[in-house]
């Protein structure tokens, strides 16, 4: 099992029994020291710890009756909804206010552990829906499918069986039953709820509808790239701010003045647009935008990143310039563009800075900043994972971010980046999209999605809803998509967009 499962179980240890316990269950444990490392476990070792816990901390339950191993299970989980131990991201741990949305929301914990662990092999939970009996009672079935041995017995209670299954009976709390430890998809309930992985394909099936011809890639090749380091970032940013001036200055110094209020950009051809663009495109490492979701120390740098709404130029300094010169142009015809060609790929990040609305009555107490940083490293993970063969390279993948892409301290260059995305969007070889349920209304995010579409496959957009779904969002969503219309979007800002 993941250490997850025994970060939750000391925490459990430590409430009820106190620190002596939980360390003299390590000093039992053979050759493992602490047992909460964030990887994958025997399961053997797991059930070895719960066994010696009951021991230690005087218990019979362990040795007892199927019912009374069940009641425990759920104390355990119960213990810990409200605040699991060794991780604040809520979302990605998959907590809920009660047992039922806890355990309707472990496929989600499960698939966000997978990502960092390939070869783990999970349980798949289907929780149908729940009916209150009394104000503090409630029923709801369970079915529950798993290919692992030595995991039934935890999940049976009472014998009150019948033909689909063995009932697991909690008064005043719960009421689940199991289908079998290999259940198959058809004794599922025929009113459950749609799980987010329904949801998910669903999702992208529908953005992904139309194919569209793809340019010709001529223009941009790669090379390696180099990361950057900034130390002093104020000198630093203020001479590379002055040194885009000049290139700028220099592209456009024969080209009229608007006289109408329009922004230099339309004046210029699409040649020029596009140096323009060179000069100024830029990008950041995933790792330093995004952290992984059971590392808190990172997780805390990041997640400052992407909840500071104050936009500075310090932000500027984690980016470096992606379009590099080139001493030789293999083409005439596009000899005066190929003098700039690309380090390498990258994706353009859309997502809406607004917080949801009500977040924290949906989605509990993870914060949306941790969610975003979190969801950022896992998508990286995949992307390091198909296209650079191991998840450990995640760090190498770079993405376009407004935030520190864009020098949001120079009002000049600001015009520039916000009228040259278009650009932008054609220099990146994919898209990846937060999407909460607001995305579909924010007039920005739409503008982005469209443009890709314009000019790139539907199939290099990842779509990140996963840390989003919940069966108390799905409705949101779903009335989202089905209620979308282009003049209903909002924006900030209507002179820049939000």
């Amino acid at each position: 099992m993941h250490g997850l499962i025994h970060v939750v179980f000391r925490g459990f240890v430590v409430d009820k029994f106190g620190e002596v316990a939980w360390k003299e269950i390590l000093k039992r444990v053979e050759d493992e020291a602490t047992l909460v490392e964030m990887k994958h476990y025997d399961d053997a070792l797991t059930m070895a710890a719960v066994k010696i816990g009951a021991e230690v901390a005087g218990e019979t339950w362990y040795q007892s009756d199927e019912t009374s191993r069940s009641e425990v299970v759920v104390q355990v989980l119960e213990s810990r909804l409200e605040t699991p131990p060794g991780s604040r991201v809520g979302v990605f741990i998959g907590r809920g206010t009660n047992l039922h949305e806890f355990l309707g929301n472990l496929n989600i914990l499960h698939h966000n552990v997978e990502r960092d662990l390939p070869a783990a092999v999970f349980p798949i939970f289907e929780v149908g829906d729940l009916e209150w009996l009394d104000d503090q009672t409630y029923t709801f079935r369970m079915d529950y499918a798993s290919s692992r041995a030595g995991l039934a017995e935890a999940m049976k209670g009472k014998s009150d069986s019948d033909q689909d299954g063995t009932r697991l009976e909690k008064p005043k709390e719960a009421e689940a039953q199991e289908a079998s430890t290999a259940a198959p998809a058809e004794t599922a309930s025929a009113g459950r709820t749609f799980s987010f992985f329904d949801f998910h394909a669903a999702l992208a099936s529908f953005w992904s509808g139309a194919q569209l011809p793809l340019p010709a890639d001529d223009l941009l090749v790669t090379v390696a790239a180099s990361p950057a380091v900034e130390e002093d970032w104020v000198s630093t940013v203020k001479e590379v701010l002055a040194t885009k001036r000049a290139k700028i200055d220099a592209i456009t110094q024969n080209r009229p003045k608007p006289t109408n209020g329009q922004h230099l950009y339309f004046s210029l051809g699409a040649q020029d647009r596009i140096r323009v663009g060179a000069t100024l495109f830029r990008a950041c490492s995933a790792d330093l935008v995004s952290s992984p979701w059971t590392d808190l120390k990172e997780l805390d740098k990041t997640e400052f990143f992407w909840g500071a709404y104050t936009k500075l130029d310090n932000f500027y300094a984690i980016s470096e310039d992606w379009l590099v010169e080139m001493e030789e142009a293999s083409s005439p015809k596009f000899e005066a563009l190929l003098r700039k060609v690309k380090r390498g790929k990258i994706r353009f990040l859309s997502q809406s800075w607004g917080i949801p609305k009500e977040w924290d009555d949906l989605m509990g107490k993870g914060s949306y900043a941790e969610a975003k940083a979190a969801e950022i490293c896992c998508v990286s993970k995949d992307i390091a994972a198909r296209e650079l063969g191991d998840t450990s390279r995640w760090k190498e993948v770079y993405y376009w971010v407004d935030k520190c892409c864009i020098p949001q301290g120079d009002q000049e260059l600001t015009g520039w980046c916000v009228n040259l995305l278009e650009e932008y969007i054609i220099f990146c070889d994919g898209l990846v999209v937060l999407v909460p349920w607001t995305y579909f209304t924010r007039l920005w995010c739409v503008y982005e999605w469209v443009c890709f579409l314009l000019v790139h496959d539907p199939m290099d957009i990842e779509i990140c809803a996963d840390p989003f779904v919940r069966e108390s969002t799905l409705p949101l969503f779903i009335d989202a998509i089905g209620s979308f219309k282009l003049s209903s979007c909002q924006c900030f800002r209507e002179d820049v967009g939000g």
